[in-house]
């Protein structure tokens, strides 16, 4: 998709290689992720009709051949809006708000935008306490602090090369803002 040089082409095999993985790994991930959001978590149908889906989906087939952080991306995102799908059923266990923060600071990691995933853990909150008082915050805390404790100890260059992580950020901030196909250049 892109131009480039590697000067060695393993690297290229194995980038790809590891976005395969990920690519067959999004399959059984959409499964549970629509397993979990079935009346009492034990529908068997819309697993099997969301891994068909998936497996089948042709974006999602040849972006499994690239190297790119899209497919890494979406398997951390189903994982992630699965898990704050499992706060909403589990009421106030802590297990679901951990492996959400988890979940949500690797899609960070793999690609910036990606963390926007995060947003389903409060909401997921809400929805399941259906109010916030001052105990229902420790679980969100928790989140917060895994899902921070991901993303850092996953691109730790963030904070020891902090100037270059700062203008690639503002590089794809303008990227994005400039327009891309099907994107306005004035679009929020």
């Amino acid at each position: 998709m892109g131009s480039g040089y590697l000067p060695d082409p393993a690297a290229l095999y194995v980038g790809r290689i590891t976005t395969l993985i990920f690519g067959l790994a999004v399959i059984p991930a959409s499964a549970w992720l629509a397993r979990v959001c079935s009346p009492h978590g034990r529908a068997h149908l819309p697993a099997v009709l969301a891994a068909w889906m998936t497996a089948l989906d042709p974006l999602a087939v040849r972006h499994s051949t690239y190297l790119t952080p899209d497919i890494p991306a979406a398997f951390f995102c189903i994982l992630a809006l699965g898990s704050a799908t499992l706060i909403i059923r589990n009421g106030g266990r802590i297990f679901p708000y951990v492996l959400a923060g988890l979940f949500a600071g690797l899609a960070a990691s793999v690609k910036y935008n990606a963390g926007l995933v995060a947003v389903a853990i409060p909401a997921a909150h809400l929805v399941g306490q259906l109010r916030f008082s001052r105990r229902g915050i420790l679980p969100l805390g928790i989140a917060t602090l895994t899902s921070m404790a991901a993303f850092l100890l996953t691109s730790p260059y963030v904070v020891l090369d902090w100037s270059h992580a700062v203008s690639g950020l503002l590089f794809e901030f303008n990227h994005y803002r400039d327009g891309r196909p099907g994107l306005p250049s004035d679009a929020l």
